[in-house]
């Protein structure tokens, strides 16, 4: 799948996000507050699946 800059999607779920703001420009002030509390329930998940500390973690999403 491709972008509208003719860049290849990393995934079929960044197509879907992508395609579900340019259908929905109005959640696009949501997505920031998404990111954030998806990476911190994703830091849980490897914290708790690799047994590494917390602290092995950024604790602020490294991704924009």
């Amino acid at each position: 799948m491709i972008d509208e800059n003719g860049q290849p999607f990393p995934s079929y779920a960044a197509f879907c996000n992508a395609k579900l703001l340019e259908d929905n420009p109005s959640l696009k002030p949501y997505l920031e507050e998404a990111l954030r509390k998806a990476y911190l329930k994703g830091v849980e998940l490897a914290v708790g699946e690799t047994d590494l500390p917390k602290r092995t973690f950024p604790v602020e999403c490294p991704y924009s």
